[in-house]
């Protein structure tokens, strides 16, 4: 497993990719790393996942409105949709 900082590094240095997939419900680790990336490169699009439901994560202040989501368990037919539709935006 690549280490958070590490990956960070990587991705200053060559956008490695269009999307980035996450935790929400770390702070620390997937919403901070989500947020320096997007302050680096703001065409990357982000889905962020947790367990709980969207309503909670906003509630709590986790997640703002409007940001992109999925709640786990998702199936793979489920990511795809969200995938797709983080894409076409």
């Amino acid at each position: 497993m690549i280490e958070l900082q590490k990956l960070l590094e990587l991705m200053i240095e060559n956008k490695a990719s269009d999307l980035h997939i996450t935790t929400g419900a770390l702070p620390r680790s997937g919403l901070g790393l989500a947020n320096r990336l997007e302050s680096l490169h703001p065409e990357m699009k982000v889905i962020y996942m947790s367990g709980y439901t969207d309503n909670a994560v906003v509630h709590h202040g986790v997640l703002k409105p409007g940001m992109n989501y999925i709640q786990k368990p998702f199936t793979l037919e489920g990511l795809t949709r969200k995938v797709r539709e983080v894409l076409d935006k």
